[in-house]
């Protein structure tokens, strides 16, 4: 059962990883919030663990007057008491996303919630290793990016990040779940030149966490777009873990990206 949360881990809760006392997993289902004097609000979750989650909201809302999350699972509706602990607006989602602290779990409550996880992670983990950029990495470290991603929705024509501009979680790791991504740059006379588009399972972005340089490409969604997102504390905290993991990802952000290039200066000298 998910305690409160001591002062120093309210803290932690603020920051990009939200650590967590259980594992979370990325999932996007409806959800309602209810909110004291302002009735219910819909959303759609991003994350999930036994212990919270993160919805996405079209507005913000004052977090003190959260009462209540009602999940939709496909053969029942799980009402969950929850307190609110954050918000940030993500630009490329055009949305807010907010930190949610289950509380008052009961026993059956609690095990719905686990197998849910459980379930999901075991989804996203043979996605990983089955039809992803990431096929070659161990099974413990793919169940661990299962563990510690979050759920990204694009609207077709949006814009994941831009060329040479960094903005609140422009600067994840990305893995394509559902759609088609244009990776594409703008010369000095502003033309817009296209260098790949990916579709599931391919890897992208990361660089400034990598390299701490801005992007030097644009990502747009050319439909509505679900990614997996390990976003800059997520990195960060696997660097201090001091395993293996951190280091394969950023050979793989480096590598995806040296040939993506590769690809396209050939790609232009074939056309000229």
């Amino acid at each position: 059962m998910s305690t409160a949360p001591k002062p120093k881990e309210q803290e932690s809760l603020r920051t990009p990883f939200d650590r967590r006392d259980f594992p979370r997993v990325a999932i996007d289902i409806p959800t309602e919030l209810e909110l004291q004097g302002m009735g219910q609000l819909s959303s759609v979750s991003r994350d999930l663990s036994v212990g919270g989650m993160c919805v996405s909201t079209q507005s913000r809302f004052v977090l003190d007057s959260l009462r209540s999350v009602t999940v939709e699972l496909p053969h029942k509706r799980l009402s969950l008491k929850g307190e609110g602990r954050w918000q940030r607006e993500i630009e490329g989602d055009q949305t807010i996303l907010t930190g949610i602290q289950f509380a008052e779990l009961t026993r059956p409550v609690l095990y719905d919630l686990w197998d849910l996880v459980h379930e999901t992670a075991k989804h996203i983990t043979t996605f990983l290793s089955t039809s992803s950029d990431l096929q070659t990495f161990p099974l413990s470290e793919l169940m661990e990016i299962a563990h510690a991603t979050r759920y990204r929705s694009i609207p077709s024509g949006g814009y994941i990040y831009r060329q040479e501009k960094l903005s609140a979680g422009d600067d994840s790791i990305f893995i394509i779940l559902e759609g088609t991504v244009v990776l594409e740059t703008r010369s000095k006379r502003g033309r817009r030149v296209e260098l790949c588009r990916l579709g599931p399972g391919h890897l992208f972005g990361g660089t400034p966490l990598v390299t701490r340089s801005s992007h030097r490409e644009s990502a747009v969604a050319c439909c509505e777009v679900g990614l997996l997102d390990i976003s800059r504390g997520v990195f960060e905290e696997l660097k201090r873990q001091g395993t293996d993991l951190a280091l394969r990802l950023s050979s793989t952000v480096v590598e995806n990206h040296a040939s993506r290039l590769h690809d396209s200066l050939l790609n232009m000298a074939e056309t000229r």
